[in-house]
């Protein structure tokens, strides 16, 4: 089996499952009520969250180091050097005869593109790491960017941009990345 075919079929799989999972949590352990129920006057530091997290994720990544280092693999071969694919014999890889990737990762592509053409920031392999880089700032920085000191009360208190500006144009600033870069990889030539 293609490495390409299980990568995306596992990686979407994993991705539901982990979101089921995260909201499943929030909900119980309520970590973060919606703003129309009363608060709970339960408060944590935010850093026993993130000693969970490293934790969890440390065990995470330590699983995955493991499988990488002592399973053995193969990739599969590449497209271009099988005779049934319509890839078979491309130089430069499927991007050049027309194909982009599928819409879970477009928006690296949609970067790349935008990086490449706009910003003329060669190679343009940038543009995911530019994207990646951002994204990943972006969602950190919110819960330090956040300044409300307890859980909102009110619709007011969860929309206040005075306390919660900085993180809403972080959360803008995420999403601003994504939507750029699907728009751009939707409007763009492949390759």
């Amino acid at each position: 089996m293609q490495f390409y075919g299980v990568h995306l079929a596992v990686a979407s799989i994993l991705l539901v499952v982990f979101i089921v999972w995260h909201y499943y949590l929030i909900r119980l352990k309520g970590i973060s009520q919606p703003f129309w129920l009363p608060a709970s006057g339960r408060r944590v530091a935010f850093s026993e969250h993130v000693r969970g997290w490293l934790i969890y994720g440390g065990i995470i990544l330590g699983v995955i180091l493991l499988l990488a280092i002592f399973v053995p693999r193969d990739p599969g071969t590449v497209p271009q050097l099988l005779p049934g694919s319509p890839f078979f014999g491309s130089k430069h890889g499927p991007g050049f005869l027309g194909t982009k990737p599928s819409f879970p990762i477009s928006w690296t592509h949609g970067m790349n593109v935008f990086v490449g053409e706009h910003l003329l920031i060669e190679p343009d392999i940038w543009g995911s790491i530019i994207g990646m880089t951002l994204l990943t700032l972006a969602l950190v920085a919110i819960p330090f960017l956040d300044r409300g000191s307890a859980e909102p009360g009110s619709r007011a208190e969860a929309f206040n941009w005075r306390k919660r500006g900085l993180a809403f144009a972080a959360m803008g600033l995420f999403w601003l990345i994504l939507i750029i870069g699907v728009i751009q990889n939707a409007v763009s030539g492949a390759g």
